[in-house]
């Protein structure tokens, strides 16, 4: 039972931390002006950090009913890296959807694209 919990508080730890970097590595390569231009402004990081009280827990619970923690998964690799990727994506889908009823401010949806991505690459590699 101490081994369970500690893989899964490992394992939701590590994700927690997948996720704020792939949300900071997706702001900054969207807003350096490096891949895109920014021609509304950068807006402010604080408003992407305040944003993610709401996108961690939403991955964590997508992640959860994905049995993403489940430590005695007899699964192939293959099987789990594409339960990784529908977990990510039907995350990614929601938010997205809330950037839509959420209109005080405009979040960029390149953001969460990339965010997708390095998500899908940092959860796969742990």
């Amino acid at each position: 039972m101490k081994k369970h919990r500690r893989y899964v508080t490992t394992v939701f730890l590590t994700d927690i931390t997948a996720i704020l970097a792939s949300f900071l590595f997706a702001y900054y390569v969207r807003f350096s002006e490096i891949v895109f231009l920014a021609p509304k402004g950068i807006p402010s990081l604080e408003v992407y950090l305040r944003a993610m009280a709401v996108a961690v827990p939403i991955y964590l619970f997508i992640f959860r009913s994905y049995q993403l923690y489940r430590p005695e998964r007899r699964i192939r690799r293959i099987y789990e890296l594409l339960n990784v990727v529908k977990a990510v994506t039907v995350a990614t889908i929601f938010l997205m959807a809330l950037t839509f009823i959420y209109r005080e401010f405009s979040y960029s949806r390149i953001v969460l694209l990339f965010a997708w991505l390095f998500l899908i690459i940092l959860c796969s590699a742990g």
